[in-house]
């Protein structure tokens, strides 16, 4: 049984030095937020080159039915927690959690030239870091998680969507949410 599915293809030839990036690489929340004052990020939405990345448990109804639900709130929080951390170091921006899954965006709204490059690190990255956060878990008999991850990269509607009182950014495409949301 895997740990981890992708819905993307990659060259598995990867040198350690792509795992030498470190926190300093991070996205820093300030940076977005003078993106967003300066008047760059615009209501309703622009067309912007971005990465957008999915991850969800697998077969997450099936695991967690015989839980109780505090255990499932403690599983599925920890896991999001390993995510998040692997996501936000590689200039990622966690866009929303839905349920079991997690969308992060790259590349907006402040765009970088290597934001693909940081979305696919990441997915490997957090293969890892799941991979090690089960091992940790099966030595305790607790519960692992089985992920799969999905990456889209191309032109998105970026921007601030929602209600008028209620707005939230985010990036849409009909490519990464018809293909990935599947998977």
């Amino acid at each position: 049984m895997r740990a981890v599915d992708f819905v993307f293809f990659f060259n598995d030839t990867a040198t350690t030095e792509i795992y030498t990036l470190s926190l300093h690489d991070a996205l820093p929340i300030w940076e977005i937020a003078d993106e967003i004052l300066s008047g760059h990020v615009h209501l309703g939405g622009e067309v912007k080159v971005a990465t957008v990345m999915f991850a969800d448990l697998r077969d997450f109804s099936v695991l967690t039915s015989h839980l109780p639900p505090e255990e499932v709130i403690t599983f599925v929080n920890g896991y999001m927690t390993e995510m998040t951390k692997v996501i936000e170091v590689h200039q990622g921006v966690i866009d929303k959690y839905i349920g079991d899954a997690v969308m992060a965006i790259f590349g907006a709204p402040v765009a970088h030239p290597n934001s693909s490059f940081q979305a696919v690190l990441s997915a490997l990255l957090i293969r890892d870091r799941i991979r090690e956060w089960n091992d940790e878990r099966k030595g305790a008999g607790l519960l692992i998680a089985e992920i799969g991850i999905g990456i889209h990269t191309g032109p998105m509607v970026a921007g601030n969507m929602g209600a008028e009182d209620r707005l939230n950014y985010t990036v849409r495409s009909e490519e990464h949410t018809s293909e990935l949301q599947s998977h």
